[in-house]
C-alpha cells in the first residue's frame, strides 16, 4: 500500500481500516518487533517496508466472490473485449481499400454494428440464402471480430458475397487478370441500399422509420422552387434526403460552402405559366435532421466535349465538428436554437454559475440606459421567454442543437 504522510497518521490508520476492517483504536502496527503509533514514525520507515498489523476486525474477512483482475495481466484480445477499444483493422485482399474504408465508417456507428450482429445471428434460422442476405451477415459477424479481437481481419466472407450481388465490383482487369480498383462511394450506396431492404428492426424510440438505415441516415428537406421570369406563386414541398451533396468548384475550398451550393440550384425547365421553358431557383433547407449525417463529395462530372466522366482533384477542407443551423429551415432552426438555450442553462447549473445573480450584478453595473436599449431589452425577454415556452421538441431532437462530430470519412485516392 501507498501511504502519504503529509495527511497524518489517522488517515494511515484509515487506510488500513479500509482494508482489514479493524478499528484504529485496535489497530498494533509493527515494523521489524518496533511500534508505529505517530506520523514520526511512519515517516521513518523506508519504502518496501513489511509492517504487521494486530487487532480484531468488526466482521470477519470475505474471500471476494470475483476474482480482481488487473489490466496488466489481460492479454490485447481480453482488453479489446473488456474495454471496448478500436481493435482490430481490415487486410487488403487486393484493390479492395475502396470497401475496407467504407467498412470501417460503417463500424464507427454503434447501433449499425448491433443490428447487424442481431441480423447475422437470426440468419441460421431463415430460409433466406439470397446473397444480399449472406452479405449482410456476413457484415454483423466481421463487425463482432472486430470488437472481440485485437488482429486485424481478412474480409473474405464479406467481399465474395459483395462480388455475387454486384458483379461490377468482381470485375478484373484484361492484362494482369487482378480485380480491379472501385468507386467508394459506389460501394457505400450498394450497403445501403442492402442493408434497408434487409434491416427492418431499428431502436425503438423512432417508430416513423421502416428500415434501420432509415433510422439512421433519412432527414427532411424544404424544397422552395420560384421561377424568374414569371410572377406565379413560389411552391415548397417536403422531401426525404438521405445525404448532403457538397458541390465543387474553383470558388469551392470547404465543405460547408460546397453544402450551401448544392442547397442553392439554378435550374431551367418547363412552366407552366409562360409555357415555355424558363430560369428557376430551388432552396432547400433542412427540416429534419438525421441522426448521422452521411456527406458526399461531389467529385465527377460529364464533359461533353469529350463524352468521359472526369474527376475534380480539388481539396475541399471539413473539421471535426460541423454545425448544420445555417442550412436549416424556420422552423427547425427556432427548435436548435430553444435546445441550444436549454444545454447551456444545463451546463451553467453544473459550472455553478448563478445566471439571475450574473444578470443583476450587469444590471447594477450600467449607470446610463437609453429609451431605445431599454425597448430592445424588453423585446429580447420577451423573445427569451417565447423560446423558453416553446413546443416540445420531438423525441428524434431532444438530444441534438444540430453539432455534428466527424466519426469516419472515405476519401479518395489521388493517382500517381
Amino acid at each position: 500500500m501507498e501511504a502519504d504522510t503529509s495527511e497524518g497518521f489517522e488517515a494511515f490508520q484509515g487506510q488500513l481500516f479500509s482494508l482489514t476492517n479493524v478499528p484504529a483504536e485496535r489497530q498494533k502496527i509493527l515494523a521489524k518487533g518496533k511500534k508505529i503509533d505517530n506520523i514520526k514514525a511512519l515517516e521513518a520507515l523506508q519504502d518496501g517496508t513489511k509492517l504487521m498489523l494486530m487487532g480484531s476486525a468488526d466482521a470477519p474477512l470475505k474471500e471476494p466472490t470475483k476474482q480482481q483482475v488487473f489490466m496488466e495481466d489481460l492479454n490485447e484480445d481480453q482488453k479489446v473485449s473488456i474495454t471496448g477499444a478500436l481493435g482490430g483493422g481490415l487486410n487488403n485482399l487486393g484493390n479492395t481499400c475502396y470497401m475496407n474504408s467504407t467498412i470501417q465508417c460503417f463500424r464507427a456507428i454503434p447501433e449499425m454494428k448491433q443490428h447487424l450482429w442481431d441480423y447475422s445471428k437470426q440468419a441460421s434460422t431463415k430460409n433466406d440464402v439470397s446473397d444480399d442476405s449472406r452479405l449482410v451477415a456476413s457484415l454483423g459477424r466481421l463487425f463482432h471480430e472486430q470488437d472481440t479481437s485485437s488482429g486485424a481481419k481478412t474480409p473474405f466472407e464479406v467481399v465474395t458475397f459483395l462480388r455475387k450481388a454486384f458483379p461490377q465490383f468482381a470485375e478484373t482487369s484484361p492484362q494482369s487478370g487482378a480485380y480491379m480498383q472501385q468507386d467508394a462511394d459506389e460501394c457505400l450506396q450498394q450497403l445501403v441500399t442492402t442493408i434497408d431492404t434487409k434491416v427492418k428492426s431499428h431502436p425503438a424510440d423512432d417508430q416513423k422509420a421502416n428500415s434501420l438505415i432509415s433510422y439512421l441516415f433519412d432527414g427532411e428537406m424544404t424544397e422552395t422552387t420560384k421561377c424568374l421570369e414569371s410572377e406565379e406563386p413560389a411552391t415548397t414541398t417536403v422531401s426525404s434526403f438521405r445525404r448532403l451533396k457538397c458541390n465543387i468548384n474553383n470558388e469551392i475550398n470547404y465543405m460547408a460552402a460546397g453544402i450551401n451550393l448544392g442547397l442553392n440550384e439554378s435550374l431551367e425547365f418547363r412552366s407552366a405559366a409562360l409555357g415555355r421553358n424558363a430560369q428557376h431557383t430551388r432552396t432547400s433547407r433542412i427540416h429534419k435532421l438525421p441522426r448521422y449525417l452521411n456527406v458526399q463529395f461531389v467529385r465527377f462530372f460529364w464533359k461533353n466535349d469529350k463524352q468521359l466522366k472526369s474527376k475534380i482533384l480539388r481539396k475541399v477542407q471539413y473539421g471535426l465538428k460541423f454545425d448544420i443551423l445555417e442550412f436549416c429551415d424556420e422552423e427547425l432552426k427556432k427548435k436548435l436554437t430553444h435546445a441550444r438555450r436549454v444545454l447551456a442553462k444545463d451546463q451553467d447549473k453544473l459550472l455553478g454559475i448563478d445566471l439571475k445573480k450574473a444578470a443583476a450584478a450587469t444590471t447594477t453595473a450600467t449607470t446610463t440606459t437609453t429609451t431605445t436599449a431599454t425597448t430592445t431589452t424588453t423585446e429580447k425577454k420577451a423573445e427569451d421567454t417565447a423560446m423558453d415556452t416553446t413546443e416540445d421538441l420531438d423525441d428524434t431532437e431532444l438530444d441534438t442543437s444540430g453539432n455534428y462530430r466527424l466519426i469516419g470519412a472515405v476519401k479518395w485516392r489521388e493517382s500517381r
